[in-house]
């Protein structure tokens, strides 16, 4: 008799344990950097080659990210059966590469230097930005309530994904505003 309860319960738990494992929120990363080339015989020509091909700007570097969710509800009487639940984030990083083609002018190496550790460290906090709003996510959604109707569970997913999309933007912002790219002062040539 005892074993039957046992097993009973075992079974119980192990069905538990298998419904609370398909509904943990999975992540997926999915990466990629692209290179574009930058060259110049000048600090000028340097800078308009920095920009970003269809980056639309002045923008040295660029990180798209977005994130979205991929879900499947079933509606069980008074709870909702959360069988996938999962977050796919895109990152893509552009950075400035010299272009080989031409070497790198003496007076612009260390300029050149300079840029491309900040642009590759800028972008780096940007895609760092991204990861950490898409684990806030999944710590929110695994903090989701038990038994919560499907529709009910839908407005509060999509009111944590908006709370999280808007301090991820603010974050890239602040990011943006404060890490500006300054090169130094070149003493002035003498004529």
């Amino acid at each position: 008799m005892n074993f039957h309860r046992c097993a009973g319960a075992m079974a119980g738990w192990l069905l538990f344990a298998t419904v609370a494992a398909a509904a943990e929120p999975q992540l997926i990363v999915e990466e990629s950097t692209v290179y574009y080339p930058v060259y110049g015989r000048d600090r000028e020509q340097l800078m308009v080659s920095l920009r970003v091909p269809g980056g639309g700007g002045s923008a040295h570097g660029l990180t798209r990210s977005e994130f979205r969710l991929e879900t499947e509800f079933v509606q069980d009487r008074n709870r909702c059966i959360v069988r996938r639940l999962a977050i796919r984030l895109n990152v893509r990083i552009d950075l400035p590469r010299w272009d080989d083609a031409s070497p790198i002018p003496a007076d612009l190496r260390d300029d050149w230097r300079i840029i491309s550790e900040r642009t590759a460290r800028h972008e780096g906090l940007h895609r760092r930005n991204a990861l950490d709003a898409v684990e806030d996510l999944r710590a929110a959604l695994r903090r989701r309530p038990p038994d919560t109707a499907c529709a009910d569970l839908t407005k509060a997913i999509r009111r944590e994904t908006n709370r999280v999309r808007a301090r991820w933007q603010l974050r890239d912002s602040l990011l943006d505003q404060r890490d500006v790219l300054r090169l130094p002062a070149r003493p002035a040539r003498r004529r």
